[in-house]
């Protein structure tokens, strides 16, 4: 019989699962520690723990003030905190990061132990010990951190889909870096059944939402995953300076990067919807009939864009587009574009955030 799992297990499982956007899970894992903390069996949690975790102030007086805040915290989570994944506010997610932190804070207090990990590396054996220990949720991150979980077949069920998402979306995050940029993974949107898309933002900004920022963004439907530039609905200032820059040339340095995975200047209409394509290596050719195509396009939209205030619409946003087929066909490939795009994305983003 294997042994139940101990506090340490659960709040680095938690830790490790956060690192992984693994909210739910988290703080399903985080509730079970304090729990057990207190001298409870996590295997049979009440609605409310406030009162155990209270014995553990009785005797140390530093601990009180983290156990008022998180009975407070528990008593705002306890009905989102599941080990299934699912979509839960931003909102929810900061508060969640907030628990685990303060239930790491309080483990310390009490048992003069330190439970970090959080942005240190773990090794194999650390993470083995953690899947044994916790078990299936742990493995599919696993899993995920190594491959391209999604296969074609997945792009005809968008619910299903959105579950293989959320882990794999999450690993991408610790890739950038190493190409040179970074990134926070926003929340990924939920599907209901008149949705049509996915849409995964990496934000550089994590105390501003999705649609006051420019993002690197996967945006998934049926007919292919596109990767590329995304500007929120609430951006003028942004889009008014990317149309500009576009215009003086001032970006081409940086679209050329786009041309080796045949990128294109996608115009989106209602949110997600391609509507037409301009080749990125045409433009940058010089052809003439492309160039001036483009160049009324961004006259177009500087026009355009002082009329509204809320956009869901975009004109000539640098992306590439997947067929779900090179999902089962090349997966490296789509792990290798997917992660080569964030860089020049990132340096638009900066370049269109300066006056």
């Amino acid at each position: 019989m294997e042994d139940a799992p101990t506090i340490e297990d659960y709040l680095k499982g938690a830790i490790f699962l956060l690192d992984h956007s693994q909210f739910q899970p988290a703080g399903y894992y985080t509730r079970r520690a304090l729990f057990q903390l207190a001298g409870g069996d996590p295997t049979r949690i009440p609605d409310s723990i406030s009162d155990h975790l209270v014995t553990l102030a009785e005797d140390n007086a530093r601990a009180k003030p983290l156990v008022d805040e998180l009975s407070v915290l528990d008593n705002e989570l306890k009905n989102y905190l599941r080990l299934e994944r699912g979509y839960i506010p931003g909102f929810i997610q900061k508060k969640t990061m907030d628990y685990v932190d303060k239930a790491g804070r309080l483990y310390q207090i009490v048992r003069g132990e330190r439970i970090g990990k959080k942005g240190e590396a773990w090794n194999k054996e650390e993470l083995d010990h953690l899947e044994t220990a916790l078990g299936v949720i742990i493995r599919r991150v696993r899993q995920a951190e190594r491959s391209v979980p999604i296969r074609e077949e997945d792009f005809r069920d968008l619910f299903g889909l959105r579950e293989k998402v959320q882990l794999w979306a999450p690993s991408l995050v610790s890739s950038f870096p190493r190409k040179g940029c970074h990134f926070h993974i926003d929340s990924i949107s939920r599907i209901n059944p008149t949705s049509g898309y996915i849409w995964v933002a990496f934000i550089a900004d994590p105390a501003r939402s999705k649609v006051e920022q420019a993002s690197y963004s996967l945006t998934f439907t049926p007919p292919h995953l596109r990767a590329g530039l995304v500007l929120g609905g609430r951006t003028h200032d942004l889009r008014k300076n990317y149309y500009q820059k576009f215009l003086k040339g001032e970006l081409d340095d940086v679209f050329a990067e786009f041309v080796p995975w045949e990128g294109n200047f996608l115009d989106i209409f209602w949110y997600f919807n391609p509507r037409e394509k301009i080749g990125i290596r045409d433009y940058l050719e010089g052809k003439d009939t492309v160039r001036r195509r483009v160049q009324d396009k961004l006259r177009q939209g500087l026009q355009r864009i002082s009329r509204e205030k809320m956009y869901n619409w975009d004109l000539l946003l640098p992306s590439c587009l997947l067929p779900p087929s090179l999902f089962s066909r090349d997966p490296d490939l789509v792990f290798r574009l997917v992660t080569s795009l964030a860089q020049p994305v990132a340096t638009i983003i900066k370049r269109i955030e300066k006056q």
